[in-house]
């Protein structure tokens, strides 16, 4: 009867330090997915690529996280009316210049494109929580080529998707390794679309399943972090009259 009573006590014990342990290790997890110094809100000035067809667009791109919130919001003004326009978040560090442009036609396409900006961390489309159910809704420019997009998730939700496996090496889609957290400074939020009616050289390819003019990058910008949230005064002080 003793030892009986010894081994359920030994039993118990031992579930015991492997519950804590597992709960220590996602713990561990949680924390190196979600650090705090990730928190706070991110722009990126978007600025014209292939100026030649949207020469004037001009906007930003902000992504804020607070804790386990995150809000993405992209406006974009100056360009064509009633133009699709994907965008996207890449995991490179720099936008393509005229540089980039290898087979010197003119135009950066999509091809040339991503080789500079990378694959795709997260899609900027109806659903920013995956990066495959929102997929292929994207804005369209009002009538006076500009256009407001502003999406919110959960960061863990985010991230649950970001760490699933790969089943799909072919698209333009990047995923996580387990246990790495997602940077977001210093990634590039990238823009394409161009009206149908502009005309683009036979050279410029288009990507994946997107039209030459769908898959044109039109804009870019870097993400860096800001201090203050938009449409926020850094310090209160007296107007002077």
């Amino acid at each position: 009867m003793k030892f009986f009573l010894f081994l359920m006590a030994f039993f118990l014990l031992s579930c015991g330090k492997t519950i804590n342990g597992e709960k220590k290790q996602q713990t561990q997890q949680d924390e190196m997915q979600s650090p705090k110094e990730i928190d706070g809100v991110y722009r990126a000035d978007l600025y014209p690529l292939n100026p030649v067809i949207d020469g004037n667009l001009s906007g930003a791109a902000t992504v804020a996280r607070e804790r386990d919130e995150l809000v993405v919001d992209v406006y974009v003004a100056n360009g064509r009316p009633h133009v699709f326009h994907p965008q996207n978040i890449h995991r490179g560090k720099r936008c393509p210049t005229e540089k980039d442009d290898s087979n010197q036609d003119g135009f950066i396409d999509a091809d040339e494109a991503f080789r500079v900006v990378g694959e795709i961390i997260t899609p900027i489309d109806d659903d920013i929580s995956t990066q495959w159910m929102g997929l292929g809704t994207y804005p369209i420019t009002d009538e006076f080529g500009s256009y407001y997009w502003a999406k919110a998730t959960s960061f863990k939700k985010l991230l649950q998707d970001l760490y699933e496996n790969d089943i799909n090496l072919d698209d333009d889609l990047m995923k996580l390794p387990q246990g790495n957290p997602l940077s977001l400074e210093g990634n590039v939020v990238l823009i394409l679309g161009a009206h149908p009616d502009e005309e683009i050289p036979y050279t410029v390819s288009g990507r994946k399943h997107l039209s030459r003019h769908q898959s044109l990058p039109v804009a870019c910008g870097v993400l860096k972090k800001i201090d203050s949230s938009p449409g926020k005064i850094d310090q209160d002080e007296p107007i002077q009259i």
